[in-house]
């Protein structure tokens, strides 16, 4: 046996979960994640933000009324829910603050799937730049990123194709000392608080 298959059977020899069906993702993190829709296409969607989950992940309303989870593809934010470390990350709270203000100033948004990365993640989140129908210009990671709530996240040392604009978006507030720069030193993989 090789692979996801022997995982599963592995586990399930230790009283683990066995779904034959189940990738080593799913096997690893002990539920099975949620389904992809059947075709995974790079088009572009049209949609309404309505819920922030945290500061790199949103809900949006697509026009034929679904609801897409969107996981901000390029960029990474601290969690402001436990982690596996045990502790919430610093400027957790304040990384979602500022999506959800972001998302208050553009809630008319293009979902544009990156085509040289995968189309959704291994938890079905369709993985999105969010351009805001205001102002094509720019992203909500670009936004973030100026903020300081975000750090530039290439998958796989697989660059995805807005990584210098983002790179750039990230120096500047490094450079203005915004953000996880100002209030946790950069490092927002610290606990908060301290």
């Amino acid at each position: 046996m090789c692979g996801a298959a022997w995982v599963a059977a592995a586990l399930a020899s230790c009283g683990g979960p066995a779904d034959p069906g189940a990738s080593l993702a799913q096997v690893v993190h002990g539920r099975k994640a949620a389904k992809r829709p059947a075709a995974i296409a790079h088009d572009p969607l049209r949609g309404r933000v309505v819920h922030v989950v945290d500061g790199d992940t949103i809900d949006a309303r697509l026009s034929d009324g679904s609801i897409q989870r969107v996981r901000l593809i390029g960029i990474d934010t601290p969690e402001k829910f436990t982690t596996r470390a045990g502790h919430v990350e610093c400027g957790g709270e304040d990384a979602s603050r500022a999506t959800r203000t972001i998302a208050a100033r553009w809630l008319d948004v293009t979902l544009e799937p990156d085509r040289t990365q995968d189309a959704y993640d291994m938890y079905g989140r369709l993985l999105a730049y969010v351009v805001p129908d205001a102002d094509r210009s720019t992203t909500f990671q670009e936004a973030i990123l100026r903020e300081g709530w975000a750090k530039v996240y290439v998958y796989d040392h697989h660059p995805f194709a807005r990584v210098t604009a983002f790179r750039r978006a990230a120096g500047q507030a490094r450079e203005g000392d915004r953000g996880v720069w100002r209030s946790c030193g950069g490092d927002y993989r610290r606990a908060e608080g301290n």
